[in-house]
C-alpha cells in the first residue's frame, strides 16, 4: 500500500471516529490526511469506497493485536484467552468506547457485511486451530458468537477480559 493510500486511510479512521461515518466529510478525511480532496479520488472513489478498504485495515490490525497477545504465553488455553481477549479488545478499544460507536456498527452492517463475516470465520478457524479442533468444528464459531455477544454488552473493557476468559474457560 502506498503512503498517501496509507494516510487516507489512516486519517479516514481518525474522521470516523471523531465525527462519525455520516458527518466525516472528504475534505475533513483530506485535511487530516494534508492532501487535497482531488488526490484522494486518485485512490479512492468515494466515501462508502474509503469505508470498505478501512474495514481490511482494521481486520488485519484486531488479528495482529491477537497474535501479539497470544505470543505472550507458552500455555495453551492461556493462548486461547489471549488471542480471543487481544482480537475482542481491539475492537473495543476501537469502536465501543466512541461515540459514534452505533453509527458506525450500521454502517458496517451496510458496507462490510461480507467482510466482517469472512473475519469471523477466519477468526473461529483460528480459535479451533488454538483448541486443537479441526478448523470445521462448530466449537469455534460458538465461541466467537458467543463473544461478540460479550462484547455488545459490557461496560467497560476489563468486564469483557474477565467474561471472555471465563467463557474460554467453559471452552476447554
Amino acid at each position: 500500500m502506498t503512503n498517501t493510500r496509507s494516510d487516507i486511510l489512516g486519517a479516514a479512521k481518525q474522521c470516523f471516529l471523531l465525527y462519525g461515518f455520516r458527518r466525516s466529510s472528504m475534505d475533513d478525511i483530506a485535511q487530516t490526511a494534508g492532501i487535497s480532496r482531488s488526490a484522494i479520488y486518485q485512490y479512492f472513489s468515494n466515501k462508502e469506497d474509503i469505508f470498505s478498504h478501512l474495514l481490511d485495515v482494521v481486520i488485519e490490525e484486531a488479528f495482529d493485536a491477537a497474535e501479539l497477545a497470544r505470543s505472550e504465553t507458552n500455555n495453551p488455553h492461556e493462548a486461547l484467552a489471549c488471542y480471543l481477549v487481544g482480537y475482542m479488545l481491539y475492537y473495543y478499544d476501537l469502536v465501543m468506547t466512541g461515540p459514534h460507536s452505533d453509527e458506525l456498527f450500521e454502517q458496517n452492517r451496510s458496507l462490510g457485511v461480507e467482510k466482517s463475516q469472512a473475519a469471523r470465520l477466519r477468526l473461529a478457524i483460528r480459535l479451533n486451530s488454538l483448541m486443537g479442533r479441526d478448523q470445521e468444528d462448530e466449537m469455534g464459531t460458538v465461541l466467537v458468537r458467543s463473544a461478540e455477544g460479550i462484547k455488545m454488552l459490557v461496560k467497560s473493557k476489563e468486564e469483557l477480559e474477565r467474561q471472555l476468559r471465563c467463557l474460554v474457560n467453559l471452552f476447554i
